[in-house]
């Protein structure tokens, strides 16, 4: 197989997931290219939308023309997986083409463990009233991303252990965050690659400007990206305080108050339910 996937299929592949009709819309392909250029440090030719481009699929086909051959399948197969083509016959048809291509790129470049986890059984969640310790790969943790202002930061501190107390993988930058790190962009990848955010909410965040909202901004735009019913973004009120206008479509909890914890508990199970075995 050559270095990277021919012209020819990436035109095709193109055609059908940028099709005027039925295809992604321009900001859709905007966020998929952005989020694959932010992981892997690769700078695209269309990162913004209107696209200078012609046709959302002609800016899709030159984004994909600079990834790497491994890169370039990973990111047709997310595209193929996007919920609005779940009855799209041609795309999956597509899709299964794709998977042979990468089975061929695998058995002959020895691809594979180093670009995707082997599959793995989803154990169940730690409950701490079970009365026993699971033990689990961290790779299959539910991971949370804790959207948080900094006038919250001891608030959110306590918060995480809970996460990690209840057997989750939540993302805290104070605490995950390395000594020479580039904050922003792992803060963009740990969102892209989170399970569920909770936007921790009290009455000085909710009107407080800063990277915050920003953080928010991120959320709203990966939350474009998930299937219609996914629990995806939580507000989590640390106080009793108003949910800013932008994030009231979804149903917060109030974590101050009696039963709180339980029912975040019981809707991290329920996201938890909704991963994929592997």
């Amino acid at each position: 197989m050559p270095d990277s996937l021919s012209q020819t299929f990436l035109n095709q592949a193109a055609t059908f997931l940028a099709d005027t009709s039925r295809g992604l819309s321009g900001s859709k392909i905007v966020q998929y290219c952005n989020a694959w250029s932010i992981d892997h440090r690769i700078d695209i030719p269309h990162s913004i939308y209107p696209f200078e481009a012609q046709s959302k699929r002609v800016a899709l086909l030159q984004n994909l023309s600079v990834f790497p051959t491994p890169l370039q399948i990973g990111l047709l197969l997310e595209l193929c997986g996007d919920w609005q083509f779940r009855a799209n016959d041609e795309v999956q048809a597509l899709r299964g083409r794709i998977l042979e291509k990468k089975a061929e790129y695998e058995a002959e470049n020895d691809w594979g463990t180093s670009h995707g986890a082997a599959p793995q059984t989803k154990p169940t969640p730690h409950s701490p009233h079970s009365g026993r310790t699971h033990i689990q790969a961290k790779a299959n943790r539910l991971k949370v991303f804790l959207c948080h202002s900094s006038t919250d930061k001891e608030h959110v501190k306590k918060l995480h252990e809970w996460l990690v107390q209840e057997g989750y993988e939540p993302w805290l930058d104070e605490i995950d965050l390395l000594p020479g790190e580039d904050w922003e962009y792992e803060i963009k990848r740990a969102v892209r690659h989170t399970h569920i955010i909770l936007v921790c909410l009290s009455k000085i965040a909710a009107s407080r400007t800063g990277f915050m909202q920003k953080e928010i901004k991120l959320a709203l735009d990966a939350a474009d990206l998930r299937p219609e019913g996914e629990i995806f973004i939580i507000p989590a009120l640390l106080e009793s305080c108003e949910i800013p206008d932008r994030l009231t479509k979804w149903h917060g909890v109030n974590l101050s108050i009696d039963g709180g914890h339980d029912k975040l508990r019981s809707s991290l199970r329920k996201r938890y339910a909704q991963l994929p075995e592997n």
